[in-house]
């Protein structure tokens, strides 16, 4: 979802858009972080407000036909039959079984957002990216922190005249969709109404979509002019959802952008960022990201580029595995115990950091005192002494550099007023894929930079 412009993460001011700023890279338009809060004021970790917009492998948007493949698919407490019986209801689009599918999903969903992590000691990796200076017509839109590390979200129009949406920005998928003006949100969120657009056009098929959390939406397809930071793409295909979970109501944004790779796309449409890049607006096929606390401060998107005013230091590159998620091979350690390579997804659309069942066993076994939570499926506990000397770092490539998770991100808080238990931000789903997630957990404590052109991933110290 990021543009080659920068969004900029800022104050959670609801529906505040900052004015646009000329740096070196290009214009500054603020965002906000949004949402439920992760830790109340009492310490304790609310876990069912962590949120995974990861695109779930089990449905395909092919032309103007929907088709399912859930062999792979599991989902918490029900049979195989159960979920086919689940997807099968999704991708049919009878309302009246949409409605019951999101009821049974919200049952089995746990919702997850991630940490990121510190570089510290090791050899510089040499940057392959030439010219950065050279990189024009660069936007950056602020990203806004919308309750306690949930998720960050930035400001979009659709349409002629323009309806504004604020967009939650996810690397995790690769479609663009806000609310219909007769979807359930109305009245609550902003909404599209095509009639209201001089631009609007409808396109053939219909859109949905499964995200790792078990929600999901679905509605018509259009094509209309999209705005972000300044930069627009006409004709942008996107999807107007008139069903979906109901979580979403009481999320403090109105649509999703996706910025993953093109093949990940349920509409099988090209992504506005990569429609900005092929547009010529914007110079290089590369997005940035910081994202931060409110307290912190300085989230932002850049898209076209990157914010050196942000970090400091070289860009350590890890190469893309395959053009679909952001996905790259590396390692996660744990006290000085380093786990067998994996595939890591870094997705800027989850809270935590989710581990297959398994590799999360392993995790926590070398954290004393550690068990899986009986209240919440999925989640660790352990003393909360032991969460803040647990030393979480990620390694990427054949790099020796370690990129350090700290404490205070990877410790949730208390699991109850009083205890001395606590929750630790690493989770464990099955998501059907042989991957772990970075989510923002990570992406908090790194500079992280997309290089759609040369498929790979940046990482930078924070300044």
């Amino acid at each position: 979802m990021l543009l080659n412009t920068c969004l900029v993460l800022a104050s959670p001011l609801l529906g505040l858009v900052a004015a646009s700023s000329s740096t070196e890279e290009g214009v500054s338009i603020p965002i906000q972080k949004r949402g439920a809060f992760a830790k109340r004021s009492d310490g304790v970790a609310d876990v069912s407000s962590f949120k995974s917009l990861l695109q779930m492998p089990t449905y395909k948007f092919a032309s103007t036909a929907l088709t399912a493949n859930t062999a792979g698919i599991k989902l918490p407490g029900f049979s195989q039959s159960r979920v086919t019986a689940i997807i099968g209801s999704i991708l049919s689009g009878v309302t009246k079984q949409v409605d019951e599918v999101t009821g049974d999903l919200l049952s089995g969903t746990y919702d997850t957002k991630q940490s990121h992590g510190r570089r510290r000691h090791g050899g510089r990796a040499k940057s392959r990216s030439k010219h950065w200076s050279r990189m024009q017509k660069r936007q950056e839109a602020a990203l806004h922190d919308q309750g306690a590390e949930q998720y960050w979200t930035g400001n979009a129009t659709i349409g002629t005249p323009p309806q504004n949406f604020i967009i939650n920005f996810d690397t995790g998928s690769a479609d663009l969709w806000v609310p219909s003006y007769n979807s359930s949100l109305a009245g609550t969120h902003s909404t599209y109404d095509p009639a209201d657009s001089s631009t609007s056009s409808p396109v053939n098929g219909t859109y949905g979509i499964l995200y790792g959390d078990g929600s999901t939406t679905s509605g018509p397809i259009f094509s209309d002019t999209v705005s972000v930071a300044g930069l627009s793409v006409k004709k942008q295909v996107f999807a107007a959802v008139t069903e979906e979970s109901d979580s979403f109501s009481t999320l403090l944004y109105d649509g999703i952008m996706g910025l993953g790779f093109k093949s990940l796309s349920k509409l099988g449409a090209t992504t506005f960022f990569g429609n900005l890049e092929a547009s010529g607006q914007i110079r290089s096929n590369v997005f940035s990201m910081r994202i931060a606390s409110t307290e912190e401060g300085g989230s932002e998107l850049m898209l076209g580029g990157v914010d050196r005013k942000k970090f400091s230091g070289d860009m350590e590159w890890v190469d893309v595995t395959a053009e679909a998620y952001w996905m790259i091979d590396g390692n996660v350690g744990i006290n000085k115990q380093v786990l067998a390579s994996q595939s890591l997804i870094v997705d800027s659309g989850t809270t935590l950091i989710i581990a297959p069942p398994s590799e999360a066993e392993k995790f926590y076994a070398q954290i004393e005192g550690a068990v899986a939570s009986t209240e919440y499926e999925g989640y660790y506990t352990a003393p909360c002494s032991s969460l803040n000397s647990a030393d979480l770092y990620l390694k990427f490539g054949s790099s020796s550099s370690e990129w350090v998770v700290p404490a205070d991100y990877f410790n949730l808080g208390l699991t109850e007023v009083g205890s001395s238990e606590c929750f630790g931000a690493v989770t464990s789903q099955d998501i059907g894929i042989d991957a772990w997630i970075l989510g923002d957990v990570f992406m908090r404590s790194v500079y992280t930079i997309f290089d759609a052109g040369n498929t790979r991933v940046g990482f930078a110290t924070l300044a």
